[in-house]
């Protein structure tokens, strides 16, 4: 797949994307208003901790961000929002994200692109695909999706007994 085929898909995950968070957070509130924690007991759900992307001492991408910095640091009169964007794409090694940011303000990296840098567009696409999923696999997102009543209640008692809640019998 050319390089300008992964930007394409790129664009397409980054909307499925959003509409997965939106649906998440849905699905969040309802879950939220159907169960509790169980008092009697501790609550031992571990935390969830987005970490940063280890630095990459090697990281392909240098070249773009450098090129891109000039323009749009804060001290060379860019926008702070954008430079942390940009920042944050070069940290994750987000290729599609330095392109598009690239694209966005005319900046020509074209000569930038080389056989080294290719298979990072693909791993752009795979680090939104493992968000979508990761989203996907939460304990919201499947009540949210639940389509039958039996299905229902076998989530409710796994709940229960997995995750020491308490469904709110109440609430439909």
């Amino acid at each position: 797949m050319s390089y300008k085929k992964w930007i394409h898909k790129y664009q397409f995950l980054k909307e499925d994307l959003s509409d997965v968070e939106k649906s998440l957070e849905e699905y969040t509130l309802n879950f939220s208003e159907s169960f509790v924690f169980n008092d009697k007991e501790e609550n031992n759900l571990p935390l969830e901790v987005d970490h940063l992307p280890e630095r990459v001492p090697d990281n392909k991408c240098k070249p773009i961000f450098k090129r891109l910095s000039k323009t749009l640091h804060p001290d060379k009169g860019g926008n702070g929002e954008d430079f942390t964007q940009l920042s944050e794409n070069y940290r994750n090694q987000d290729i599609v994200g330095l392109y598009l940011m690239a694209e966005k303000y005319k900046i020509d990296i074209e000569d930038l692109i080389t056989k080294e840098i290719i298979p990072l567009f693909e791993s752009s696409c795979k680090q939104f695909e493992d968000i979508i999923e990761k989203k996907k696999s939460t304990v919201a997102w499947g009540w949210g999706n639940i389509s039958s009543p039996e299905e229902r209640e076998m989530a409710i008692k796994y709940i229960e007994k997995e995750h020491n809640l308490v469904y709110k019998k109440d609430k439909k």
